[in-house]
């Protein structure tokens, strides 16, 4: 066989490896955007039977001491959300509102235990599924991204339900702590941000996740799955709450389990070396996993929570 002939041969088995290569991270790339657009999600009634179980609280008296009313908002893409809102018997005006997002598969079910330390604080409590997850409507979320222009429309509703003057917490967990980060860079008029183990930047956030999984190099990979994300409204690139918070004033309480191994708590961390604020701050809680801090030790969580709220309230609630 002459040269030039193992030449071409080499050359051919070089090209179809690397076909075979770019194919191979295409496919990786978007079955990552899969996992996270369109997640295995839980109905209501799981969500329900596994948070009775694993906060302790009884849900049948928790609704049967809460004044509970369901409503709903239609995003500006045309989708509804599905939700409820609490009154509370404890009259203040202006009133006093916490809006409460939930995570990555979750739903409304499991914001009722943040639910319970606002309503102990005298708030008015608004918690909805996002789109796609829970009743809502939707084919997909975006990990934060449309979620944050979502948060806008509920605290216009909110505003609407509740006085345009009501002072207007948000708390959210994981994905939901990410969205009302992002909601910092858009709205001006949030009292406070509970923000429980976000994440600061997706393009981390992928590295953390796919570094020990895949053999393709993460920022190729992320690379191809904001190609293909464009396609749903989701550009990876774009969803940074860091960014936000180096840009806001708003008195925000950061909250991470040393134990996540999901989203590190160097993300927090991270973001907390940025706050503005100087009643800003990050709380951590040892051996806590992802989303667990609540049950890991509820007492402190409460307590944490309340206090972080009550300060900021002293500051800058001007109420009767």
């Amino acid at each position: 066989m002459l040269w030039y002939q193992v030449l071409q041969i080499v050359l051919a088995v070089l090209a179809v490896l690397l076909v075979l290569y770019i194919v191979g991270a295409n496919i990786v790339a978007y079955g990552v955007l899969k996992k996270i657009i369109k997640p295995k999600k839980r109905s209501l009634e799981t969500s329900r039977g596994q948070q009775i179980k694993e906060t302790g609280l009884d849900f049948d008296q928790l609704e049967k001491e809460w004044d509970r009313h369901p409503f709903t908002v239609k995003t500006a893409d045309g989708l509804t959300l599905n939700g409820i809102y609490i009154l509370n018997s404890t009259e203040s005006k202006p009133a006093k509102v916490a809006i409460v997002v939930h995570g990555h598969t979750a739903n409304y079910m499991h914001s009722y235990k943040y639910a319970t330390i606002f309503v102990k604080s005298g708030y008015n409590v608004v918690m909805y599924n996002s789109r796609y997850f829970g009743d809502s409507e939707g084919e997909f979320d975006t990990l934060g991204q449309r979620e944050s222009e979502d948060l806008s429309l509920v605290i216009d509703f909110a505003r609407s339900q509740f006085g345009q003057d009501c002072y207007i917490a948000l708390h959210g967990e994981s994905m939901g702590a990410a969205t009302v980060l992002l909601e910092t860079a858009v709205r001006s008029d949030i009292a406070m941000v509970v923000a429980d183990c976000p994440f600061s930047n997706s393009e981390k956030l992928y590295y953390d996740l796919m570094k020990k999984k895949t053999p393709y190099p993460v920022s190729f990979l992320c690379r191809l799955t904001s190609l293909y994300g464009r396609k749903y409204g989701y550009d990876l690139y774009k969803v940074n709450p860091i960014d936000a918070v180096k840009k806001t004033d708003i008195p925000i309480l950061l909250i991470h389990g040393q134990a996540d191994d999901f989203i590190p708590p160097y993300h927090s961390r991270s973001m907390a070396a940025v706050l503005r604020n100087p009643e800003s701050k990050l709380v951590e809680f040892p051996a806590a996993r992802h989303a667990c801090s609540f049950y890991t030790d509820s007492a402190r969580y409460t307590e944490v929570v309340s206090q972080f709220v009550k300060r900021i309230e002293q500051l800058s609630y001007k109420g009767e």
